[in-house]
């Protein structure tokens, strides 16, 4: 097809570059724009650019890739990716059980997402790595349509918007064909572009390839082809050289086969247009989305858009009369050259046109990104508008340009860091499911989502996808139910099959629903509703496997518990079932708290909630109803095989304040304590990557015990405070005698300043039953001493045997030596500030508790308070001894018959100076605020004071200065308060 082309100049963009006078070194291309060859060092400028842009663009595009769940969209990329070739070739997914066919989306994007898949995994990094990558690509293909069609100047400029562009970010971000799409309507426009002007055989076949590809990506491309089919028209009538339109009849007939069935899904309906808002709104939509994207509230952005759109129009008005393709100071006069103008406008037009006769048979247009393919000339425009503006003058050069990238910059900013703006969070539905379900529930949803959510779940509970092919929807959730003992329904489209909503109604009228979230996001936002199969809500106590008669603060009664029948074993979740009543009518929500601990007071798992997670809180019992309350406890992971305890709690959730436990009319402190439970081995399929471990660590004992790493809360502490530290370890192979482990604090001198002996080791009493490879967590606690020195102090560990002889560790696999210990890391101890003299003291008083403390008398900022108000007080303590318990100070407001009616517990000095750290003699100022309850009736109030071992509940006993024991382990202060 190439011959030999001399042509006159004014020659227009289908004829072939001609060179001018050789001396000079200047060529005009096709759009009669003149690039000076003598100046290199701006050549490499330009190349420098493009490549800082690139690396902005991908930098821009893989930030927090897969920081947002994928949504539905995305999920349907994920289905037919997932597929056979011959599936995807044919349409074909799978929504749960049902088999559909596809006719709106053709295959090529499927396919190379499918080869993808292959390689590297379905991680939502690599599903939408393939946007990226076009997202990137299409940064400096732009700069070449530039330089091509009228100056590399505009080309510059037009790649920065493509670099920023917040519309191309979001869907750089997307599992979706939208800007593959972009990237290869444009590269076959260059290409056409490349084919016309230079009229080479190769590049009308890698035209014929890219637009073949473009045909294949999407449908909403058929507008440019045939914005390209009219200049491949206008070319062969110019040079009267029919044969060019040959390559558009083998496109066509290439992209038949795809394509045809697709057409179907224009559908028999005709709209009028009239009732189609064709213009203006969705050209309004168009203009904000190429400007400022999808992530800045259209409202308020119709000056800004227009001022864009002006901005545009200069640049196809310049690009008209030659003022940008002349950029040159050494051209003589500006040329007229309407090639560009028209090219661009066309670029954009004819794909619109295209799409909107086609929406009057059938409305097709369902957002911004189906018209995303006319970007590239937008921007193009733009750019050619700013060189222009630049020319004239400066300053409004520059507010345009902060125009551009203000609002660029601002609209990025939303799509990362706004919640508005958040895709589908499936991924939080799935994580909620994870964490609070359990064995003998069932999840259902809409087949439409059988691929967003189980994407993110890593659960083990039966998915049924609604409708199954043959059963009645209705029917099928009422077969679950007598099936399971929770249905958990996720997703919001279940309404897509179910439109008179008879699922979730019956759902809502026959079971007991304990959950209703939403979980917001852009566009449609997930749901999850869980319902009880059987109701909690009991007349009467049933057959319980632990009876008991407790009772919390007088308020709620526990009459017993159910424990599972099998072993969890470490990492499930360890099911607790509670029968509690109201003992009166209960004006407050309680929670209760539910902890799994060993028998050195350790914690092992956690549970706490409003009781039927907060779907029937206390404050809505009726008293004599009995309330089944299910406690999922999760027992975390690592935890060693052996015994446990589970100890319940209520509390007041504002104030973390705990209740008090009666069992016989004795108190048993802040928690009730069960029979124990046993955990199982961890299972030892979890890799090392999924293990939580804060700081990892590969240092080894001789006898088979890797540790992994360790956590610790803190690296800074003061005299007095706790330390807990655990390890995480890997059993490589059995030991032969037990072990145990032995913490030490050393300072600069290698002196021992405090050190603890566990037997809870993962060598101790345990080799005989774990299993080699399974890893296993141990945890240890260390007191600060109340007189350790300020500065740096390592933590050191080691494990001896029986006689206290040390087992060799290496801190790295690669050491050639051993020692007999490891210092895992250095924490810092900051001293305290003490003083040893009582000041003046308001009211006096003396009273001795448990021989460890003295209570030298307290300070009242006033003795009048209102209801709802704060009563200030301060007191006064000594130390008698060191101590090893951190006791807890109780302030309580008392009516005259007892009741509390304001209430503040808490380590001295609002609980930043614990009792361990006091030293003897020293002298300590502690201030409380008591919050007094809103609805206390006015009177005299008194306040009683006292320590208590928050653990076991115990009160320290009380001896005043005689040394008679004061009844209920308290100081009843001699100041009246008053209630107005």
């Amino acid at each position: 097809m190439r011959r030999d082309m001399t042509e006159r100049p004014g020659r227009s963009l289908f004829c072939s570059r001609r060179i001018c006078n050789p001396p000079g070194r200047w060529i005009t291309n096709p759009a009669g724009a003149i690039r000076d060859l003598s100046r290199p060092a701006n050549a490499r400028m330009t190349r420098v650019l493009i490549l800082l842009l690139i690396l902005l663009a991908f930098a821009l595009r893989v930030y927090q890739l897969e920081a947002k769940s994928i949504w539905f969209d995305e999920s349907h990329s994920l289905n037919r990716a997932s597929l056979d070739l011959l599936s995807i070739a044919s349409g074909k997914q799978i929504w749960g059980d049902r088999v559909v066919q596809d006719t709106t989306h053709v295959p090529f994007y499927f396919f190379l997402l499918h080869f993808l898949i292959k390689l590297a995994g379905d991680s939502d990094f690599t599903l939408r790595f393939l946007s990226v990558l076009c997202g990137v690509l299409t940064v400096p293909l732009i700069y070449f349509m530039g330089k091509k069609l009228c100056h590399a100047r505009v080309g510059l400029w037009a790649a920065l918007p493509a670099t920023f562009s917040p519309f191309y970010l979001w869907y750089s971000q997307e599992a979706g064909m939208y800007t593959l799409l972009v990237f290869l309507g444009l590269l076959s426009v260059y290409c056409l572009l490349r084919a016309i002007s230079e009229d080479k055989a190769g590049w009308y076949a890698v035209y014929a390839l890219t637009a073949t590809a473009m045909l294949y990506t999407s449908l909403f491309s058929f507008g440019l082809f045939a914005f390209e089919g009219l200049l491949g028209l206008l070319a062969a009538w110019k040079r009267r050289r029919w044969s060019i339109l040959a390559v558009f009849v083998i496109i066509s007939l290439a992209s038949l086969p795809g394509l045809w069935p697709r057409l179907v899904w224009l559908g028999p309906e005709r709209v009028q247009l009239k009732d189609y808002n064709y213009w203006p709104g969705i050209l309004f939509d168009i203009l904000n989305s190429l400007n400022f994207g999808l992530s800045l509230d259209p409202t308020g952005l119709l000056l800004p858009n227009l001022a864009l759109l002006v901005i545009f129009i200069i640049g196809l008005l310049s690009l008209a009369v030659g003022q940008v393709g002349n950029l040159s100071r050494r051209t003589t006069r500006p040329r007229r050259r309407w090639d560009s103008s028209l090219f661009l406008l066309g670029y954009i037009s004819i794909p619109i046109i295209s799409l909107y006769l086609v929406s009057l048979r059938q409305p097709i247009y369902r957002g911004s990104r189906y018209l995303m393919i006319i970007s590239p000339a937008y921007y193009l425009g733009l750019a050619a508008g700013l060189v222009a503006i630049k020319r004239r003058t400066r300053p409004i050069f520059l507010l345009c340009l902060s125009l551009i990238l203000g609002g660029m910059l601002l609209s990025d900013y939303n799509y990362f860091f706004s919640p508005d703006y958040h895709k589908e969070d499936y991924r939080s539905v799935a994580r909620y499911v994870e964490d609070h379900s359990q064995v003998g529930d069932v999840i259902i949803g809409a087949s439409f989502d059988s691929w967003a959510f189980p994407h993110y779940y890593r659960g083990h509970l039966p998915m049924v996808w609604l409708p199954r092919p043959g059963k009645d929807m209705v029917a099928d959730v009422q077969e679950l139910a007598r099936q399971y003992d929770r249905i958990w329904l996720v997703g919001d489209r279940l309404f897509e099959h179910d439109p008179q909503g008879r699922v979730r109604a019956w759902l809502d009228d026959n079971l007991f629903k304990t959950t209703a979230l939403v979980f917001p996001s852009y566009g449609s936002s997930p749901t999850l509703q869980a319902y009880l199969t059987t109701s909690p809500l009991l007349d009467h106590l049933p057959a319980v496997q632990y009876p008991l008669e407790a009772s919390f603060g007088g308020k709620i009664a526990l009459w017993g518990y159910d424990l599972p029948l099998g072993v969890p074993p470490a990492g499930e979740r360890l099911r607790l079932t509670l029968y509690l009543q109201a003992e009166q009518a209960v004006e407050e929500d309680y929670k209760i708290s539910v902890r799994l601990v060993d028998g050195e007071g350790h914690l092992w798992g956690q549970y706490d909630n409003l009781p039927l997670n907060g779907a029937f809180p206390t404050s809505h019992w009726s008293p004599g109803t009995i309330v089944r309350e299910w406690c999922d406890v999760p027992v975390q992971f690592g935890t060693p095989p052996g015994s446990y305890w589970p100890e319940v709690r209520m509390y007041r959730p504002g104030t973390a304040e705990d209740l008090e436990v009666f069992v016989g009319g004795e108190s048993q402190g802040k928690a009730i304590t069960l029979e124990q439970v046993e955990v199982s081995e961890p299972t030892s399929s979890v890799s090392l990557a999924e293990v939580p471990i804060e700081h990892h660590l590969k240092a080894s004992w001789g006898e088979g015990l890797r540790l992994l790493g360790y956590d610790l809360a803190s690296r800074a502490y003061q005299p007095g405070d706790g330390l807990t530290l655990s390890l995480y370890y890997q059993i490589t192979s059995l030991p032969t005698k037990d072990y145990l482990l032995h913490l030490q604090l050393v300072d600069r001198t290698e002196a021992v300043l405090a050190e603890s002996l566990s037997p809870r080791s993962p060598f101790s009493n345990l080799h005989s039953s774990l299993s080699e490879g399974v890893i296993i967590k141990s945890q240890h606690s260390l007191t600060i001493p109340p007189d350790a020195p300020g500065g740096r102090l390592k933590l050191r560990v080691s494990l001896v045997d029986l006689e206290g002889e040390p087992l060799p560790v290496r801190r790295h696999p690669w050491a050639f030596w051993a020692s007999k210990h490891l210092d895992l890391t250095a924490v810092r101890v900051s001293e305290r500030e003490r003083s040893y003299q009582l000041p003046p003291i308001e009211h006096a008083m003396r009273a001795d508790l448990g021989d460890q403390v003295e209570f030298h008398g307290y300070s009242l900022e006033s003795a009048q308070v209102e209801p709802g108000g704060l009563v200030r007080l301060t007191l006064y303590w000594r130390a008698r001894q060191r101590m090893t318990v951190s006791y807890t100070v109780f302030t309580h407001l008392l009516g005259k018959d007892g009741s509390i009616w304001g209430q503040r517990d808490s380590i001295p000095v609002k609980g930043t100076y614990p009792t361990t750290g006091w030293v003897e003699g020293e002298v300590i100022t502690d201030e409380y605020e008591i919050p007094v309850k809103p609805d206390a009736p006015p009177g005299d109030y008194q306040i009683e004071v006292g320590l208590y071992d928050a653990a076991t509940g115990q009160r320290l006993p009380v001896f005043d200065e005689d040394g008679t024991r004061l009844p209920g382990e308290r100081i009843l202060l001699d100041q009246v308060i008053t209630i107005r």
